[in-house]
């Protein structure tokens, strides 16, 4: 559940971890794969330039 935080709930049950709990897992033991992600967006030119 998104409401509680990660570090607030009981620990997943390995043998059924729903989705939520694994990337959970991913990115809080690798939290600099988050930064990298990519996500397509429409940039103007003048982001573009300002980038």
């Amino acid at each position: 559940d998104s409401i509680v935080d990660f570090s607030g709930r009981e620990p997943c049950d390995p043998a059924s971890p729903s989705n939520l709990e694994r990337l959970e897992y991913v990115f809080d033991a690798n939290s600099m794969m988050l930064k990298h992600f990519i996500f397509p967006a429409d940039v103007s030119e003048q982001e573009s330039a300002a980038a």
